[in-house]
């Protein structure tokens, strides 16, 4: 008998981290809020301000909707074990 598994999901932080941003480049809605946990915090490093998932959510629409093809270029990972300190994507 053989057996199929489903998606692979990734376990190091590079990968998750990798994905993420992935998905929200690519407005990919689900995928970002399938990733939060649902009390979790979002803190932005520009302005200090700490958003719900929901308000999270609510700003990646509008800017799903009013900058396709938006890219991050200069993302910064730092904090997360197994994780490079560099300015470049994987």
């Amino acid at each position: 008998m053989t057996t199929t598994s489903g998606p692979t999901v990734p376990t190091e932080p590079s990968d998750v981290l990798a994905r993420f941003l992935a998905a929200v480049e690519a407005g990919d809605l689900a995928a970002v809020r399938s990733a939060y946990h649902p009390d979790a915090v979002i803190w932005h490093s520009n302005d200090g301000v700490e958003q719900s998932v929901d308000e999270n959510m609510a700003t990646l629409s509008l800017i799903a909707e009013h900058l396709p093809g938006m890219r991050y270029t200069n993302v910064r990972r730092r904090g997360f074990a197994g994780v490079p300190s560099n300015n470049t994507r994987p």
